[in-house]
């Protein structure tokens, strides 16, 4: 599954907005970097720790999925929360 990044926090949290609408939400396990806007590619429907491609950046990464098939608005909710974030940035 596909999924285009369209936010994200200062703790390395971030939304992803999947093809059929619904949100996820997963943090980053990697030293890797993800940007907003980003296409990643993997497993995003199922909680739970995973590998997974940056189509955009051409990279391998290792992420943690939170919650999957969220609306925007509980997505930005849990990304409200994880890890305390002092920001966040957001594309819509």
């Amino acid at each position: 599954m596909k999924i285009r990044v369209v936010a994200k926090n200062d703790r390395a949290s971030f939304v992803g907005i999947q093809p059929d609408g619904d949100y996820c939400v997963f943090t980053l396990d990697d030293t890797a970097d993800i940007e907003l806007a980003d296409v990643l590619s993997g497993p995003f429907d199922e909680v739970g720790a995973t590998w997974t491609q940056n189509i955009t950046q051409n990279e391998k990464m290792y992420v943690c999925v939170e919650d999957f098939s969220c609306t925007q608005q509980s997505a930005l909710h849990l990304l409200e929360r994880l890890g305390n974030p002092t920001k966040i940035w957001k594309t819509e």
